[in-house]
């Protein structure tokens, strides 16, 4: 799974994006998702997948993650104001260094990162 992850991050950086989080703190948050969906939606069943889609417009990388299972409702997960437990604090770390949303079945998140804007190339044309 981590060689998974660590292949996203590498193809967000190939295509020459650039988050406002860095490049760890990016890994950790995929690799929270999938988790998640291979562990509380598949079950760690072996014959289940995990889907990634990768995709980014205008300031945005947007990393769609979905599973097998029969989803859950995201807003009956929150935990209390300051409180973290062993387990239970992926979902409050998504949230911090992205914005998180889910299909309405609840087997699918939704993840948006900001991106670096990078000033445009000149485009004047060069006479000799």
């Amino acid at each position: 799974m981590g060689e998974a992850v660590g292949l996203v991050v590498d193809a967000v950086a190939g295509a020459g994006l650039s988050t406002v989080i860095d490049r760890q703190e990016l890994h950790l948050v995929i690799d929270e998702a999938v988790t998640n969906a291979m562990e509380h939606g598949n079950g760690w069943d072996p014959g289940k997948k995990v889907a990634v889609v990768v995709s980014h417009t205008a300031g945005r990388l947007r990393i769609a993650i979905g599973d097998e299972g029969g989803g859950f409702r995201p807003d009956a997960c929150m935990p209390a104001a300051g409180v973290l437990k062993d387990r239970g604090r992926g979902l409050p770390l998504m949230r911090h260094f992205c914005e998180t949303f889910w299909n309405g079945k609840g087997n699918v998140v939704i993840l948006y990162f900001a991106l670096i804007e990078k000033p445009m190339a000149s485009c004047a044309v060069r006479t000799p």
